[in-house]
């Protein structure tokens, strides 16, 4: 499943020349005594007047340390396509999550499922969604079905300013993980911007509790 999770962030990205959106954002902060690194990489090919489907791909790190000890050590890929039902307003999706946590109780895991999904708002300036669907979660000692809610919100303010949140939540079993990314970006040009932005998770099969606020910059492509 690894491979399949990877295959398609691949195929995806290598086709950036059709994409309507690529960008990459870099955080963090060092001192004295501790180290704290975020990147994130969120690409997006979603013309629909070419074709029914449509692909995302979300790429996450953090990593923290405090006196040379490393507290945190995260990498996150999400990766979903999606199939027109209707005049834009219902979807099919699969979608498929990766996770490496380094200082989790399993190392690697990868959760991929199938549901459906609701437009509930679709403008130039705000854009809301949400999705349900059945997955398996599968790792080292892991095989677990679960069921995964998420919502996807973003508004424009205007060409400079806007806000973007991306919920996720699954359970099912020993499994309940939530994630929440809540970003404000600032166009400075046209492939610069500043970002700040809120992540919060919650995994209870990893005992892990995440609450980073991190400013950072990015880029468009």
């Amino acid at each position: 499943m690894t491979k399949i999770l990877f295959s398609l962030a691949v195929c995806f990205l290598a086709s950036t020349a059709w994409a309507d959106d690529l960008s990459a954002n870099l955080g963090g902060a060092v001192d004295t005594n501790n180290t704290l690194v975020t990147s994130n990489i969120s690409y997006a090919n979603k013309d629909l007047t070419l074709s029914r489907f449509s692909q995302y791909v979300d790429a996450d790190y953090i990593y923290k340390s405090s006196k040379s000890s490393t507290s945190e050590n995260l990498f996150e890929l999400y990766a979903k396509v999606n199939y027109e039902l209707d005049d834009g307003k219902n979807y099919l999706q699969t979608a498929g999550r990766y996770q490496y946590n380094e200082l989790g109780t399993y190392t690697n895991m990868q959760v991929l499922g199938v549901g459906h999904g609701y437009r509930l708002i679709h403008t130039d300036r705000m854009k809301v969604s949400a999705e349900t669907s059945v997955a398996q979660a599968v790792s080292d000692g892991l095989n677990q079905t679960v069921f995964r809610e998420s919502m996807w919100a973003s508004y424009k303010f205007n060409d400079k300013l806007s806000i973007s949140e991306k919920y996720l939540i699954e359970t099912g079993g020993v499994i309940m993980f939530q994630k929440n990314l809540l970003a404000v970006s600032y166009n400075i040009s046209d492939n610069v911007t500043a970002r700040i932005s809120h992540t919060w998770i919650r995994d209870s099969v990893n005992n892990q509790l995440i609450n980073l606020v991190v400013f950072g910059l990015g880029l468009k492509f």
